[in-house]
């Protein structure tokens, strides 16, 4: 390794340790982003799980069990961009974290 390139790895271990508030913000993200993650596996599970149920009791073809799952994603979809949107524009102190991914 040559000389510039320790220093700037020396660099980046120092700002990502967990003392550093950078570092703070960013486990935090990441647990954050874990438990939203885990909620919406859980939602969709929840949603298929419930299907069958959905066509036994309002007599629903398979046609009609793609409209409700259909329903249910575009909701769920536009309802994650408008609420994580507004965090994409708050000034962050460590840097950029954008939520665009989830979306």
């Amino acid at each position: 390794m040559t000389g510039l390139s320790a220093a700037s790895e020396s660099d980046s271990r120092a700002a990502t340790a967990v003392g550093s508030p950078c570092g703070r913000w960013r486990w935090l993200a990441l647990l954050v982003a874990c438990s939203g993650m885990l909620m919406i596996v859980l939602d969709a599970t929840i949603v298929t799980v419930a299907l069958p149920t959905i066509q036994r009791d309002l007599r629903f073809s398979r046609a009609n069990l793609a409209w409700v799952t259909n329903a249910y994603l575009i909701t769920f979809g536009g309802l994650l961009r408008r609420f994580l949107g507004p965090g994409d524009r708050l000034p962050r102190p460590c840097g950029r974290m954008t939520a665009r991914a989830a979306s």
